[in-house]
């Protein structure tokens, strides 16, 4: 009903200002003044099952349809890089119980378009947490790689997690943009002027855009980049946003990664990196 609509609107804007995470004595105390016997008991269920509650009903239907092996064969299919929901199930179907399954049938593997041979191949290396030791080596060899690459023209932000201060990533996420383009509040300004020098007298507003190629290339010469699943559309004036995503190593011997790389003008700069640091909660609300 609407009225039970506007209780839960009104509780999630309640639980969006809070500085710390709920709690069932937060829910116990009347604080978020949830009205309605089942708006508290939601919430409490929320906060006990840290997620989303099932009614015993629901909760039956689904240990039943997790008890199917081809319904487990699917879920685990779909976890490879391009493999969606369709493409697991056809796989199950035809036998596959795991993605293990997959390096060792060759006949099966050729029924999977190329960006899905490569998410296949290091799956459990994709699956493995990126700490934070190994992300700060791979930005150091990537801002080398850029500057090079660009002459200097352009500089690269770490996204995502990593620039959220998490200890450990599913990938890594590289923003490219022009030197010039600073967004406001960096207090990194003054420092890294020191270390890049003066900035262009005449900003090139393009020089992230136009450089990726290039930038790419030297990171493929240095072995870091081993696979594209996404390669960038050609470079033309006025060009917008360029991406790239692919797999990628810090030396032989080190898991493979998850790579994303964007190159954005340089007056998009500040919403651009609001949105590539996210997190995916943080978006939405925006």
């Amino acid at each position: 009903s609407q009225f039970r609509t506007a209780a839960y609107e009104k509780a999630a804007r309640r639980i969006e200002a809070r500085p710390a995470a709920l709690t069932a004595d937060d829910v116990a105390d009347g604080s978020l003044q949830c009205r309605g016997s089942v708006c508290a008991r939601l919430l409490r269920a929320l906060v006990a099952a840290e997620g989303c509650p099932h009614t015993d009903k629901g909760r039956a239907a689904d240990d039943a349809l997790l008890a199917d092996p081809g319904v487990w064969a699917t879920l685990r299919l779909a976890r490879i890089w391009g493999v969606g929901p369709a493409s697991a199930a056809r796989l199950a179907d035809a036998g596959v119980r795991r993605p293990a399954d997959l390096r060792v049938d060759a006949e099966m593997r050729t029924t999977l378009n190329p960006q899905q041979q490569i998410g296949t191949a290091p799956y459990n290396d994709l699956r493995r947490p990126i700490p934070r030791a190994e992300a700060d080596a791979m930005l150091a060899l990537v801002r080398d790689a850029v500057g090079r690459a660009s002459a200097g023209a352009v500089r690269v932000y770490r996204c995502g997690s990593y620039r959220r201060g998490q200890a450990t990533s599913g990938d890594v996420d590289y923003l490219l943009v022009p030197v010039h383009a600073r967004p406001l509040g960096d207090a990194t300004w003054k420092e890294e002027l020191r270390e890049e020098g003066d900035v262009p007298a005449t900003p090139d507003d393009l020089a992230a855009v136009r450089h990726m190629d290039a930038v790419l290339d030297e990171l493929r010469r240095q072995n870091f980049l081993m696979d594209g699943l996404l390669l960038p559309q050609p470079y033309r004036e006025q060009t917008g946003l360029r991406t790239y995503m692919g797999v990628c190593r810090l030396r032989p011997g080190t898991p493979h990664r998850r790579i994303d790389v964007k190159a954005y003008p340089g007056c998009q700069v500040a919403t651009v990196l609001l949105y590539f640091t996210g997190d995916a909660w943080f978006n939405r609300s925006l």
